[in-house]
C-alpha cells in the first residue's frame, strides 16, 4: 500500500451546491468528498431525495466531481430507488463473544490514539430510592476517551453516564442503563420540558447481572459520542452542551467503580 502525505489548507470561501432541479430541497444534506486516484478527481457525494413527497422513498445518493475543490459538476444520482438516510457514521470493530455472538468495540486504532491518560481513584455509591451522582471529572474538554470498570448490586434499578455536564443544574447528556428494562438509553437530562431530546431509536437491549464487572468505554468528539460496554455500541448525536463534566449516578442501589481514566489528547502523525 503506498501512502501519500497531503498538506491542505482550509478555504474561507463558501462552497455552494444547491439542490438540483426535480430534488427535495428540504432533503439535501450530509456532503463527504473524497479523492478517486484513477480519475484523478474528488467525488462528493451526498444525501438526497427525489420529489418532495417524504412519503415516497425515493432517497438518492448523488454525485458530484471536481478537478479542483471549487468547480464542481453534476453526475446524477444513484438511482437504485430504494430508500437512504444520512446521519451518524462511526466505525466499530466486530468480534466473536464466549457465546458465538457478535461484539462491537472500537477499532484498535483508534483508542490507541489517545494519550496522556489521567488515573481516577475507584469509589462506591449507596442510595435508597433516589438518584444519586458523582462527579469524576469536572472537565473534559470535547474531546475525550472515558474507561471505567463498574459493577452493581442485587436489586439496582439503574445507573448511568453523564457527560457535558452543568453541574449546577444538573443538565447534562445521558447513557442511562434501565437494569430491570435490559436497555440503555441515550438522552437528555432532565428530560424537561418534554423533549429535551429527539432519541427514537437511541437505545441497545442489553441484559447485564448484578456483582458482574463490566468494562465501560466512551468516545466523544465534538458533536459525536459512542458508547461501549460488554460488546454493545449506542452511537449519538448532540450539539448543545450544557456544560463540560463527566459523572456516574446509581439508582435505588449500590453501584462501584475502579481502573478509571480518561485521556484529553490523541497523537499528532508524523
Amino acid at each position: 500500500m503506498r501512502f501519500i502525505r497531503v498538506t491542505w489548507e482550509k478555504s474561507k470561501g463558501i462552497l455552494k451546491l444547491p439542490p438540483q432541479e426535480g430534488y427535495d430541497r428540504r432533503n439535501w444534506r450530509d456532503p463527504f468528498v473524497l479523492w478517486d486516484e484513477n480519475k484523478g478527481e474528488y467525488l462528493l457525494i451526498l444525501g438526497a431525495r427525489k420529489g418532495e413527497d417524504k412519503r415516497k422513498q425515493t432517497g438518492r445518493l448523488v454525485k458530484f466531481t471536481s478537478r479542483d475543490l471549487e468547480e464542481w459538476s453534476f453526475e446524477g444520482d444513484n438511482d437504485k430507488n430504494s430508500y437512504l438516510w444520512g446521519g451518524t457514521f462511526v466505525p466499530h470493530e466486530l468480534y466473536q463473544r464466549e457465546d458465538g455472538t457478535l461484539g462491537a468495540k472500537p477499532v484498535d486504532s483508534l483508542w490507541n490514539a489517545f494519550k496522556e491518560w489521567e488515573n481516577f481513584s475507584g469509589f462506591c455509591v449507596k442510595t435508597i430510592d433516589t438518584k444519586t451522582e458523582k462527579i469524576i471529572i469536572g472537565d473534559t474538554g470535547d474531546l475525550m476517551a472515558f474507561e471505567t470498570t463498574i459493577r452493581f448490586a442485587e436489586g439496582t434499578r439503574a445507573f448511568s453516564l453523564k457527560f457535558y455536564e452543568d453541574p449546577e443544574s444538573g443538565t447534562a447528556y445521558e447513557y442511562r442503563f434501565l437494569i430491570e428494562e435490559n436497555r440503555v438509553v441515550f438522552d437528555k437530562s432532565p428530560n424537561y420540558p418534554w423533549y429535551q431530546c429527539f432519541n427514537i431509536g437511541l437505545e441497545r437491549p442489553i441484559l447485564l447481572e448484578a456483582e458482574k464487572e463490566y468494562k465501560i468505554r466512551l468516545i466523544v468528539d465534538d458533536t459525536i459520542g459512542t458508547l461501549y460496554i460488554n460488546g454493545t455500541a449506542l452511537n449519538a448525536r448532540f450539539y448543545d452542551k450544557p456544560g463540560t463534566a463527566l459523572g456516574m449516578t446509581v439508582t435505588d442501589g449500590t453501584f462501584y467503580c475502579k481502573d478509571t481514566k480518561i485521556s484529553k489528547k490523541v497523537k499528532k502523525e508524523r
